[in-house]
């Protein structure tokens, strides 16, 4: 990136911080009404106009995937959060903010493979770095554990719900312990299964 194309993205990046602050942020906090609509449907023209000016500021994309998704378009999601990816985001914290949904989004897509590496990217992040406080390693292992059982990785599966409970808060290792417990009667019932069909 050159030092004038440097200079239009960090000038488009303290617009989309203003629409996430002032438009996003303040329309999540309301409830459903003709005031959390006006906000949303203001952000939604605002970051579409930072984009048309600035097409190379990845923070611009990763702010409106979140619309996209808030409107349930979830392939235009996708192919947001997919080029603030290649456009690269301002930093460790957005980056994670973008692995971290677009994992998830992947998720509900039945990507799981797609949200398995997602995920896996969020946890190595929020590990190395304390930057990022929300969620914490333990909840996201969990999150991963839980995609996993859906993929039959059972031993991986296992390994984040173990994560959690040795190293997860009081709430995270009562879940983990839930989800371990699903996890060991699914197995059992998978042998059955096959016990039957052998």
């Amino acid at each position: 990136m050159g030092f004038f194309d440097f200079i239009r993205v960090d000038s488009a990046n303290k617009v989309v911080q203003d629409i996430g602050q002032f438009n996003w942020n303040v329309a999540s906090t309301l409830p459903d009404g003709k005031e959390r609509q006006q906000l949303i449907e203001k952000g939604w023209k605002r970051i579409n106009a930072v984009i048309e000016d600035t097409p190379i500021c990845g923070n611009a994309y990763l702010l409106r995937a979140h619309y996209q998704e808030l409107f349930g378009k979830k392939q235009e999601a996708l192919e947001d959060y997919n080029k603030a990816e290649q456009l690269e985001v301002s930093d460790a914290g957005d980056y994670f903010t973008l692995v971290q949904h677009r994992g998830r989004l992947k998720r509900e897509m039945k990507d799981y493979a797609g949200a398995e590496e997602d995920f896996s990217a969020a946890i190595e992040l929020r590990e190395k770095t304390d930057v990022i406080i929300s969620p914490s390693p333990s909840a996201l292992h969990i999150q991963r554990g839980v995609l996993r059982r859906f993929m039959k990785k059972w031993s991986e599966s296992e390994k984040d719900y173990e994560y959690a409970i040795s190293h997860g808060n009081g709430g995270e290792r009562k879940e983990g312990e839930h989800y371990l417990r699903l996890l060991k009667i699914e197995i059992e019932l998978e042998k059955d299964k096959k016990k039957k069909k052998g």
